[in-house]
């Protein structure tokens, strides 16, 4: 199950076709299960997956794993910043107020907004192309959307 829900997990180690009841083999097999535990262990993304909390017990013994949202993502929010890719976040729940951070990352753009942004000779001033942005957002009351407020 994990190898196909989360990405580059280590091989579960193989089991034997026979039986094998000698101590060097059983104790070399406990080395690697044991290796191979706290290499998923000390992977975020592999304990916050439902499987892993249940196989070590999470749900049952910790109140706060048996909430589903401790078992899946959940969409808290949907904005959508078209011109420019989000860099910072600041939520206000009590106000339902998002305010976003935004940068055009991609180099294309940086570069042409740096040619486009020098002053020639005979220009008074040189033209401001944004290359990034600040934009406040309302929560649309009882959604997940949010309406844009003001940009600058």
């Amino acid at each position: 199950v994990l190898q196909r829900r989360l990405h580059d997990v280590p091989e579960l180690p193989a089991k034997s076709m026979v039986r094998h009841f000698s101590s060097e083999y059983l104790e070399a097999r406990k080395a690697r299960l044991s290796a191979y535990l706290k290499a998923l262990c000390k992977r975020r993304d592999a304990m916050n997956c439902r499987e892993v909390q249940e196989f070590f017990g999470l749900t049952t013994q910790q109140p706060a794993f048996a909430q589903p949202c401790a078992w899946e993502p959940a969409l808290v929010a949907d904005v959508r910043e078209p011109t420019f890719g989000v860099t910072a976040v600041a939520y206000a729940p009590d106000q339902g107020l998002l305010l976003l951070g935004a940068t055009d990352s991609s180099w294309a753009s940086r570069m042409d907004s740096r040619i486009t942004n020098i002053k020639l000779p005979w220009e008074p001033v040189a033209p401001a192309m944004p290359t990034s942005q600040m934009s406040l957002w309302k929560q649309v009351p009882g959604s997940l959307g949010f309406e844009l407020q003001s940009v600058s």
